[in-house]
């Protein structure tokens, strides 16, 4: 019997790790809900702010600062409580599966493969393979060379370190999602087919009317000059306030009068722009609400983020876009150099480099390859087949033959 939830997760909780975890699915079946922040014990950087949801005070939200503290949690743990690990199976956190493992705690994991595989698309960057190879094994830090020998001993012979297998693998993508092995797994673990969580917003945001006003482009943001995320792996941010904002307000400002519609800013979830000066130079600037704006555009921006999947689901033309000193990272841990330009050759489109810009067409920009999209969905959002449910209300549906 299942009757408690614990989510364990590496960032700090926010109003949407509240949506996306699907806190409101568990506490509607009446399960008990923890979140156990491990921030502090994976990154040493100073904790981010983040906007808590007002239904904070339903579930109990723990944050851990040392290992010992998070094996003592765990040693208290009874048998009736599942643990989801949202977090990565590696050489820092194989001491909580191992402890799981221990005291034979249920646990799940999600699979998912988000965005295509940069280092298995074609070159369309125009550099040679055998040199980007040799810049990649540049930038290897010696530590990063142990870590990946490591976790590959970790994931193949994951019982001789005292772990178990993953009881649940929810499989949080398209059929690509097949391709990839990130958890220990046997023959008794259980895998759940289902979708991208993008895709459990685009359910709840068709049954909300569409708004009829003024046509409009939207920008996926990706706060680039101050996300956290660079903090905590410990590299540069990619690109200065300084450098960023002038370029991609001048492109705006100019399909703004070529396409004659306004732009809106779909504001990254952990962005915090009503701190800072007014970078967008006045456009409109929404958090939270990406799907909705995204459904009602007449066009969408972007580099490289994942709430692209909105514009494929709703079949929105994308302008895939890139700078100078983006493409030049296309090696280490953050590599926009070769993501952007291959997400954008899956879907047979290509980047503008706001750098070099010349003449803009109306029809290159908002011209879209639809069977091109449907293949990216199949492979990357959804799987023809799977249930037209929420991700969560599904893992729901399977825990309860456990009750």
């Amino acid at each position: 019997m299942i009757h408690k939830i614990i989510i364990i997760t590496e960032n700090p909780f926010s109003s949407w790790d509240y949506d996306r975890l699907g806190i409101a699915f568990f506490l509607k079946n009446r399960l008990d809900v923890e979140v156990w922040d491990i921030l502090e014990i994976l990154h040493t950087s100073a904790r981010a702010k983040e906007i808590l949801p007002k239904e904070l005070n339903l579930i109990k939200i723990r944050s851990f600062c040392n290992r010992s503290d998070v094996i003592k949690a765990i040693s208290g743990l009874e048998n009736t409580t599942m643990v989801i690990c949202w977090i990565a199976y590696d050489t820092n956190t194989y001491f909580i599966y191992r402890e799981l493992s221990r005291k034979n705690i249920k646990y799940c994991v999600s699979q998912t493969v988000s965005f295509p595989n940069p280092l298995k698309l074609k070159d369309t960057t125009g550099a040679h393979t055998l040199k980007r190879l040799i810049k990649r094994v540049l930038c290897l830090h010696p530590r990063d060379v142990v870590h990946h020998v490591w976790r590959k001993i970790l994931l193949k012979h994951y019982s001789l370190f005292g772990i178990n297998a993953a009881d649940v693998v929810i499989l949080t993508g398209g059929e690509k999602t097949r391709t990839v092995k990130l958890y220990p797994v046997d023959k008794n673990t259980h895998f759940l087919w289902a979708h991208a969580l993008d895709y459990d917003r685009f359910l709840m945001e068709n049954k909300q009317n569409l708004r009829d006003d003024i046509l409009k482009g939207v920008f996926l943001d990706d706060y680039l000059p101050f996300h956290p995320d660079f903090n905590y792996m410990g590299i540069e941010y990619p690109i200065t306030p300084e450098e960023y904002y002038p370029k991609i307000c001048a492109f705006f400002s100019r399909l703004e009068h070529e396409l004659n519609c306004k732009i809106t800013i779909a504001a990254h979830p952990r962005s915090h722009y009503d701190e800072l000066p007014d970078y967008f130079e006045g456009r409109p600037i929404i958090k939270g609400n990406t799907v909705q704006l995204v459904r009602d555009s007449q066009y969408v921006i972007t580099h490289m983020s994942t709430a692209l999947n909105f514009a494929i689901l709703y079949q929105k033309p994308i302008i895939f876009v890139t700078m100078d000193k983006l493409q030049k990272m296309d090696a280490g841990k953050y590599i926009p150099g070769i993501y952007i330009g291959g997400i954008a050759s899956e879907l047979h489109c290509t980047p503008v480099n706001l750098d070099h810009i010349e003449h803009l067409s109306r029809k290159s920009l908002l011209n879209s390859d639809l069977t091109a999209y449907d293949k990216y969905r199949s492979n990357y959002i959804k799987m023809k087949g799977t249930p037209e449910l929420p991700v969560w209300e599904i893992f729901i549906l399977y825990i309860k033959k456990l009750i």
